[in-house]
């Protein structure tokens, strides 16, 4: 992928022409673009919005990512929590093209940017959109909620193992999420391939993912809010034994990773579970006025 930096904006050079086209061009025709819809918005210093774009004698659809932030707060942030804030969304666009050139599939990005002073800064990360998919959160349970037959339970094994050789093959790339629930799994409807998005807070590692962060990143697959008889504990395994390339038993050092992953599987679907009454409360707010 070839890049250029213009005006302070990081362009995707396949697109900049596009760009130019429908007059974008500095910071703020980016970051104040009319959003078709609001995909997501569960803070207010940070949101997720479709916009369409003129393309020949139609449109193409785009997804722009906008936050904003006080750097002096998240340094503070960091210290008192120690572990870092991510909020640059130029860091999700360097991301993403990192993930597609090792092979990995996410979203092309397309430009980013970064403005600010010490008390306030903006970022945004604008990438194509993928054509239609589904979150796996949403695909699992429409799909494997029983009863099951036959071709549904084989269908439901082969992803699972799917699922884990995808992880395998981002942790052996040199990548970790951080945020690598089934929400951020998609599922193209056309041939359902696999995409990994939101990388705003993915990290690279040149040797390799390794410890904690291989922990981190399998238990979050496993603590998402599925639908209790949708994913049994014979799912979870089997998408575990894809991720290490086992087919028959597990060695001692394999059921010890295992284990660190059911405890901090657990612990997450407490903490992820304050998060989103967090977040419905919000939405309640927004949808009653801001209050």
């Amino acid at each position: 992928m070839n890049l250029r930096t213009k005006n302070g904006i990081l362009y995707n050079v396949d697109y900049e022409k596009f760009l130019d086209e429908n007059g974008l061009k500095g910071f703020d025709d980016f970051y104040n673009l009319e959003p078709d819809a609001v995909v997501k918005r569960v803070r207010d210093e940070r949101a997720t919005m479709r916009v369409k774009l003129k393309s020949g004698g139609g449109e193409r659809i785009f997804y722009l990512k906008r936050t904003v932030y006080n750097p002096l707060l998240e340094a503070a942030r960091t210290v008192l929590k120690w572990t870092k804030q991510f909020n640059n969304m130029v860091h999700e666009f360097e991301a993403c093209r990192r993930f597609l050139e090792a092979g990995l599939p996410t979203a092309v990005p397309v430009a980013a940017g970064r403005r600010g002073s010490i008390r306030r800064v903006e970022t945004f990360c604008l990438s194509a959109g993928l054509g239609e998919t589904e979150k796996l959160e949403d695909y699992a349970p429409k799909r494997f909620s029983p009863p099951l037959d036959g071709g549904r339970i084989r269908e439901k094994h082969s992803l699972a193992k799917k699922i884990g050789r995808l992880a395998r093959k981002m942790h052996d790339s040199g990548f970790n999420h951080r945020d690598f629930y089934l929400c951020h799994v998609h599922r193209f409807v056309d041939g359902g391939g696999l995409a990994i998005l939101d990388l705003n807070r993915a990290a690279f590692f040149p040797g390799g993912v390794l410890g904690r962060w291989v922990v981190k990143d399998l238990a979050a697959l496993d603590a998402g809010p599925v639908p209790d008889g949708v994913l049994h504990a014979t799912d979870r395994l089997r998408c575990f034994k894809s991720y290490l390339g086992r087919e028959g038993k597990m060695t001692a050092e394999d059921r010890e990773l295992l284990k660190q992953v059911n405890t901090r599987a657990a612990a997450l679907r407490v903490r992820g579970e304050k998060s989103r009454r967090r977040d419905a409360e919000y939405m309640s707010r927004e949808a009653a006025g801001g209050g």
